[in-house]
């Protein structure tokens, strides 16, 4: 019973690591979120859990561009070690709204070809400066068949993974190494994410009691 309780304690910690996005060198974390929905002076932030906060902007009035930072080769997808790529998804309002497929916002990835082994990542994260303007368009140029159409989520955050990783979309390293989510609108923390963490923290809690 002690080895099955120092397990989950084990096991705990390191979700309660990725939920928090503590970044080790072997896996990133990235959110785009925007935050309460209040109509003025609400902020919209992208952060990089190794990198730490990339941006921040206020919302209605610009877009949310990250300073461009570099990873190594581990951190690209094989495809695209050669000459980097692009990739853009659009968050469009889902279709029991009143506006059925506006386009909200847009979180657009650009990673340029290496330099001494490093890539360029740059991103921008449209914080809805009005309806079916797309703001990252002007920042980063995506090819069509790299541009995805997402319903925005009505509450928490969207697992955005599976565009941003190769070797069929985006130029990001698949495999768990990147972790792409986004929070369109809402301000409620997804409730998978939630459980997750209370199970991490009673297994911690767990784990220490048996210590003592």
């Amino acid at each position: 019973m002690r080895a099955i309780s120092r397990m989950i304690g084990v096991i705990a910690a390191a979700a309660v690591l990725q939920i928090i996005g503590a970044g080790d060198g072997h896996a990133r974390l990235v959110t785009a979120d925007e935050t309460t929905g209040v109509p003025t002076g609400d902020i919209t932030t992208l952060t990089d859990s190794v990198a730490g906060l990339r941006c921040s902007a206020n919302e209605n009035q610009t877009s949310c561009v990250a300073t461009p930072y570099q990873v190594d080769a581990s951190f690209i997808d094989p495809a695209a070690r050669a000459s980097g790529g692009i990739v853009g998804v659009n968050f469009q309002d889902m279709a029991s709204s009143d506006t059925p497929a506006n386009l909200s916002d847009q979180l657009y990835l650009s990673v340029g070809a290496p330099v001494g082994g490093l890539y360029t990542v740059s991103w921008c994260w449209d914080s809805d400066l009005e309806p079916n303007v797309n703001i990252c368009q002007n920042t980063i140029a995506v090819p069509p068949n790299r541009l995805f159409n997402v319903d925005e989520p009505v509450t928490g955050f969207v697992d955005l993974t599976v565009f941003f990783t190769g070797p069929n979309n985006g130029p990001l390293a698949g495999g768990g190494i990147w972790q792409i989510m986004a929070q369109s609108e809402a301000a409620v923390p997804e409730p998978a994410s939630l459980a997750i963490l209370g199970i991490s923290l009673l297994g911690m809690g767990a784990y220490r009691r048996l210590r003592k």
